[in-house]
């Protein structure tokens, strides 16, 4: 089991939301959200990954993931995905580099956002699921 520390920033279409701003050095600067956490866990199907609130961009922490494991199997990819702020554009970017993982189950909850819901529904049918309040993995 890892906790994700810092996750580098290495997709053009996964960037800070410029509406969410810190204050920094007397000045309001885009939010890069350093301290966003996601939890990685090693099993024998490949890796569970939750994210809080994917805010470094679920594309980053996948990559980062699979570097800091050394596991490229996703069993499992569970929580907020914050596709609901990126716009379809850089959207449908993430979910396209998703795909290319071939994640076993996918369950995304609160930032995702309906329209990112229904893109990861459109994209991953019966291995997609929304994670309500209740929702149980049991993979």
């Amino acid at each position: 089991v890892w906790t994700s520390g810092e996750v580098p920033r290495t997709t053009a279409f996964e960037t800070p939301d410029p509406r969410q701003q810190i204050q920094e050095n007397g000045a309001y600067v885009t939010d890069p959200y350093r301290d966003d956490q996601s939890l990685f866990i090693a099993t024998p199907n490949g890796l569970i990954i939750l994210f809080g609130c994917a805010h470094a961009g679920m594309i980053n922490i996948i990559r980062h993931a699979r570097q800091v494991t050394g596991e490229n199997r996703l069993a499992a990819l569970i929580g907020g995905t914050h596709l609901g702020f990126l716009g379809q554009e850089r959207m449908k970017a993430s979910i396209e580099e998703l795909r290319s993982y071939s994640p076993q189950f996918v369950a995304c909850s609160h930032c995702t956002g309906l329209d990112g819901a229904f893109l990861l529904k459109s994209n991953f049918g019966e291995q997609f699921q929304y994670g309500r309040v209740g929702f149980e993995y049991c993979g």
